[in-house]
């Protein structure tokens, strides 16, 4: 079976079921528990990092849908 599948599985499964599943996926990556260990999120751990990138998009997938602005916006 192909590892992603499990999770699409999940995600088709909740879709027909009627719930809402958000875009962003957030995948199982080293830097989620070196950061923990570290007692630091992983963008203090590793900055340009993908985990850091999945947490950005999901954080702005979420503020989306409530109306408010992007990270990077309120930054410019």
């Amino acid at each position: 079976m192909p590892r992603g599948s499990l999770a699409e599985e999940a995600r088709r499964t909740l879709t027909r079921q009627g719930a809402k599943v958000l875009t962003p996926v957030l995948h199982q990556r080293v830097a989620y528990s070196h950061a923990v260990i570290d007692g630091r999120s992983v963008h203090e751990y590793e900055p340009e990092g993908q985990a850091a990138a999945e947490i950005t998009d999901l954080y702005n997938h979420i503020t989306r849908l409530y109306g408010k602005t992007d990270r990077k916006a309120k930054a410019a």
